[in-house]
């Protein structure tokens, strides 16, 4: 398990056999895993090791190096397939994420006791919480807020988006 962990945390790769471990350990875990050989390929992402590879051979002879290429080969793939995958949980978590706080924002918007308005700069409506009382058709996305009556508040609000636009603010 400690050997694990280090070789893990240290991004090594393992060849058994081998004079890298004391020689009563070496067969002991070739022994329980009944191998003739055993190599252990770090899986790393990035600068991160993400886990190993454990390749065991029995009952054959391989070429350390062909092995050692092939596994390294074996390795790197199964990093990529384990990185897709946490990318896909992690979009799948953001979207989910990002549904329940649009539940949340739609229920703030059609409960707040202001009007809640969200328009072009050409007065075009994206988002109304409710229709203007005498206008019911103020609600309509898509619908032009300047095309209804509002007296000052009209001229206000026109004011207001050629200042946005001209300046940003």
């Amino acid at each position: 398990d400690s050997l694990l962990r280090e070789l893990i945390t240290s991004a090594r790769t393992l060849y058994l056999p081998s004079s890298e471990l004391a020689r009563e350990l070496e067969r002991d875990l070739l022994a329980r895993a009944q191998a003739t050989a055993i190599l252990v390929v770090p899986l790393v992402r990035g600068d991160n090791p993400i886990g190993c590879l454990v390749m065991i051979a029995r009952g054959r002879e391989l070429e350390k190096e062909d092995w050692l290429a092939f596994g390294h080969g074996v390795a790197t793939q199964v990093t990529q397939v384990l990185t897709l995958a946490r990318a896909y949980e992690e979009r799948e978590s953001a979207e989910r994420r990002a549904t329940e706080h649009a539940a949340l924002l739609d229920a703030m918007i059609a409960g707040a006791p202001d009007y809640v308005a969200h328009l072009d700069l050409d007065g075009t409506i994206r988002l109304m919480n409710r229709p203007l009382f005498e206008h019911p058709s103020t609600g309509v996305i898509g619908a032009n807020i300047f095309n209804y009556p509002a007296g000052d508040h009209a001229v206000a609000l026109r004011k207001a988006l050629v200042q946005i636009e001209a300046t940003g603010e």
